[in-house]
């Protein structure tokens, strides 16, 4: 399987909306408008549109998208529900502190920004970049916003709160350059954007398995001999190739 990111129209909208702010101008406009809905005066509703746009921006500079392996994804996803309870009761400023970034999922791209001020946490279909929902409020506790976080939304909390407890490995992709993927799955990720990409994988809860042969290139090694092994002298050693490896997943080795 091939993943080419020359074909992700909502990666490359918001690296355009970079210098633009049309693609989130209705957004911002539907902000506005719930917030007069809510009672608040246009100078306030103004205020926190504008607070919008500035979250959104910083939340893309610089811009780096970082792609979050479908395990990485489904163990998320799985725990969602029981992860909540831990992000209910404090600020998630005080959980993550000044966290911004923006993530690709296998069918979402996620922006967020978390800072003392306010929250900022945006998804966008990968297929339909018009189709998005997005929620900004100030730094409370969740409890008072569980009602309006949608589940995509969701998704990058818990990402973040596996991130932020959890071993993790971390690939970058340069642009035009091709790689293997860090999971199991081992597919090429051939990425075709102007800019560079990271993946992210959780090893938390990812068995690896490499059965083929893996090629090591000639070295130099300082050889221990003689009588208790005080001397040395180097060596060189010759290309060898050596076998693959089976590693278990920590969550099962510490169990």
């Amino acid at each position: 399987m091939r993943f080419e990111y020359k074909k992700e129209k909502s990666v490359m909208l918001l690296h355009k909306s970079m210098y633009s702010d049309t693609p989130f101008k209705v957004a911002k406009d539907k902000l506005y408008h719930r917030c007069l809905q809510n009672k608040f005066n246009p100078h306030e509703a103004l205020e926190c549109a504008n607070l919008f746009i500035k979250a959104y921006k910083k939340a893309l500079t610089p811009f780096s998208p970082e792609l979050i392996s479908s395990r990485f994804e489904a163990s998320a996803k799985q725990n969602i529900d029981s992860i909540k309870d831990h992000l209910m009761d404090n600020p998630l400023f005080e959980i993550f502190g000044n966290r911004a970034g923006i993530m690709i999922f296998s069918d979402r791209v996620n922006v967020y920004n978390i800072s003392a001020n306010n929250i900022l946490l945006i998804s966008l279909s990968r297929k339909c970049p018009k189709d998005f929902n997005f929620i900004f409020f100030k730094n409370i506790s969740l409890k008072e916003n569980l009602e309006n976080i949608h589940e995509n939304n969701w998704l990058t909390l818990i990402t973040l709160f596996f991130k932020k407890t959890a071993d993790i490995k971390t690939q970058i992709i340069s642009s035009n350059a091709r790689r293997s993927s860090i999971d199991t799955t081992h597919e090429i990720l051939y990425n075709r954007a102007p800019f560079a990409i990271s993946q992210t994988d959780c090893t938390w809860y990812t068995n690896y398995y490499y059965d083929s042969k893996i090629p090591v290139k000639g070295f130099w090694r300082h050889q221990r001999y003689g009588k208790g092994r005080k001397n040395s002298r180097l060596i060189f050693i010759k290309p060898f190739e050596k076998n693959g490896y089976h590693r278990k997943a920590k969550m099962l080795c510490s169990a």
